[in-house]
């Protein structure tokens, strides 16, 4: 019975390590973020605005749906490349709502049509930082 108690505990002291660091990681802040950002739908503008964001509109990293200035005017300005170089060069077409688009109004404003050229050229739902703004500016295929 001593030995069952202690392999209980044990386990759960792993799980809470485990958890403890994931937390730290920012991990769980992650995972909440695809979550309520894959949850939330927008109007669908051509300038890519969105409504239903739960977060502040700022232009401070990370670059997400609802973050609006300078910062992703200049993201929009890379996916424009993207989808353009992608096209010319006869790689997949970026597409929204199943229609090819051929550039995204650049406005300043992350909305679906941002969102959904970034997870279209990355994989990824949001830029976290400046060194990754400017990676995805050198990735560039030209």
């Amino acid at each position: 019975m001593k030995k069952r108690t202690f392999i209980i505990i044990t386990i759960l002291l792993i799980l809470a390590a485990v958890a403890a660091i994931l937390w730290q990681t920012g991990v769980f802040a992650k995972i909440k973020n695809k979550v309520t950002d894959s949850d939330n739908s927008g109007s669908g503008t051509s300038s890519g605005s969105g409504s239903g964001t739960s977060t502040a509109r700022n232009d401070n990293f990370p670059l997400k749906k609802g973050s609006y200035g300078k910062n992703v005017e200049t993201l929009q300005t890379i996916l424009n490349k993207y989808i353009k170089n992608y096209a010319k060069n006869g790689l997949s077409q970026f597409k929204y709502n199943g229609k090819v688009e051929t550039s995204l109004v650049v406005d300043g404003d992350f909305g679906v049509r941002t969102n959904a050229a970034l997870i279209w050229a990355t994989g990824y739902d949001y830029v976290s930082s400046q060194t990754a703004l400017n990676n995805l500016n050198a990735m560039v295929v030209t």
